[in-house]
């Protein structure tokens, strides 16, 4: 074994390492290199996973077997996701697989041509952002309901309190009411009195037979 081989074998082990799919093409559009987790992630023949594998190839393969979703046109999802490729502009983008798996795709080109791109798992990050989204949604209704029902005690109390005030202000109406009739029948009386029963009011008289 060369040097040169021993150290193309140490970078290759470093790579199956990482947990992240790694693919790297040159300005052939060709595979250079790629670790394990690449191969593993889009279930790919061995074939397409060895130096030299066309991507135009990779990409056909994954149409036909439905990684990018039904096609009206295979031929031509190939061929747009290839011309695509060979701007060799910096992009990063995010999709649902067909089996669920959610995938960040993060791809930059090289200097010397061709591009790195690194594939990463994020299906459970948006599980967790989903889960805590529909809490915070569930949240949101709870307090709303609670804030509603506090409104509503609210102005139970104060339309309960403006009863109370009512029938208070009604009840010393009525009092000072009854207190003024009161008041003007014992004036009455006392007139009453004095005009039609004058004898009470005189001196006694002796009266003799």
């Amino acid at each position: 074994m060369t040097p040169s081989d021993s150290r193309a074998e140490l970078t290759q082990s470093g790579l199956n390492l990482i947990q992240q799919a790694i693919s790297i093409f040159d300005a052939d559009m060709r595979l250079a290199v790629s670790n394990r987790p690449y191969q593993q992630m889009f279930d790919l023949p061995d074939a397409l996973t060895r130096p030299g594998a066309s991507f135009e190839e990779t990409i056909t393969f994954l149409v036909a077997r439905g990684e990018y979703g039904p096609q009206d046109d295979p031929a031509q999802a190939v061929r747009s996701r290839v011309e695509q490729a060979r701007t060799f502009q910096p992009h990063y983008l995010e999709r649902a697989r067909p089996n669920g798996m959610v995938i960040s795709v993060e791809g930059a080109p090289l200097a010397q041509g061709g591009w790195i791109a690194v594939y990463t798992d994020i299906t459970q990050i948006r599980r967790t952002e989903t889960l805590l989204q529909s809490r915070s949604a569930e949240l949101s209704e709870q307090l709303l309901a609670h804030a509603e029902r506090l409104s509503a005690a609210n102005r139970q109390l104060a339309a309960t309190n403006a009863q109370v005030a009512a029938n208070t202000a009604a009840g010393a109406a009525n009092a000072a009411d009854i207190d003024y009739i009161a008041g003007t029948n014992n004036m009455d009386g006392h007139i009453f009195a004095s005009i039609d029963m004058p004898a009470i009011n005189k001196g006694n008289k002796k009266v003799t037979e």
